[in-house]
């Protein structure tokens, strides 16, 4: 049982510590997507980069950068970060 115990502590700091990196490269992976699909068709770049669109738009870019940080922030401070609290 205390092997067991011992285990856990090491699976949790490798996934601790590969965490950080794999949460920017998911980050670097979404801009990619997101910089990319305004160009996939002229509607989708009227209505990303002309006014109304892009008050509307602009918000889930927002969301996911600060959840992102917010990530990034917790498990280089080995915190929790629970998003359904």
């Amino acid at each position: 049982m205390l092997a067991d115990l011992e285990n856990i502590g090491l699976v949790q700091a490798d996934a601790r510590r590969f965490a950080t990196p794999l949460c920017i490269g998911l980050l670097a992976a979404i801009a990619a997507v997101s910089l990319y699909t305004p160009f996939l068709n002229a509607k989708y770049y009227e209505t990303w980069f002309t006014w109304p669109g892009l008050g509307l738009s602009a918000v889930m870019p927002l969301i996911v950068a600060v959840i992102g940080c917010g990530c990034i922030g917790a498990s280089r401070r080995d915190m929790i970060l629970c998003l359904s609290c």
